[in-house]
């Protein structure tokens, strides 16, 4: 999801259009009232939210893609969140 946000933002940046803007509005709308899922604290981020997959090298990932996220949009919670999940380590 957060890989076709960024998606929908670059086709915006060419497109310019009030259609891909109301996308991308949607698309930023969405990860910002759900990425909280991605997050377990202490441990790895989920990879798969429907099976509650984690994979060790996706989390750095997470954070880069949030980081992204936050650089075109200006949200501060992508920032905080890209924070968090990079705190956050394996508990085994």
């Amino acid at each position: 999801m957060i890989y076709a946000a960024i998606g929908v933002y670059e086709y915006h940046l060419i497109s310019n259009s009030t259609v891909s803007a109301h996308y991308l509005q949607g698309a930023v709308s969405t990860l910002k009232n759900t990425m909280q899922h991605l997050r377990d604290p202490g441990d790895l981020s989920y990879y798969c939210l429907k099976y509650s997959v984690k994979n060790p090298n996706y989390h750095p990932k997470h954070v880069w893609l949030l980081r992204s996220i936050y650089d075109f949009s200006g949200i501060e919670e992508f920032s905080a969140m890209a924070d968090s999940i990079q705190t956050d380590t394996r508990s085994d």
